[in-house]
């Protein structure tokens, strides 16, 4: 028989990350999404998306398969700031008890 558990919002977490990683992860991951939708709006190859957002086309490339090593959410920010668009940061409160607990 298969057991089906209810994830959090943080898919980071049901993997096994914690604490602040688990929720830069996917900070990260959620910018990610909105620079490959403004890039694929743009029609851009990897070459001009990476001159676009000032940053090597292989690193371009590790970003689009999800490996942010290195790469700041400040630096992210600032791509998606390239790209003619803007974040908007929204604070809620934390659905998951083990970040909550630790307060």
């Amino acid at each position: 028989m298969i057991e089906i558990t209810k994830g959090s919002d943080n898919i980071f977490e049901d993997l096994g990350f914690e604490g602040e990683e688990a929720i830069a992860l996917k900070i990260k991951a959620d910018l990610m999404i909105e620079l490959e939708k403004a890039i694929k709006k743009a029609r851009l190859s990897q070459v001009k998306a990476a001159k676009l957002l000032s940053i090597a086309r292989p690193r371009w490339n590790r970003m689009m398969n999800g490996r942010y090593e290195g790469v700041t959410i400040d630096k992210m920010v600032d791509m998606i700031g390239r790209t003619g668009r803007t974040v908007t940061v929204r604070v809620k409160r934390c659905q998951s008890r083990r970040v909550a607990a630790r307060a």
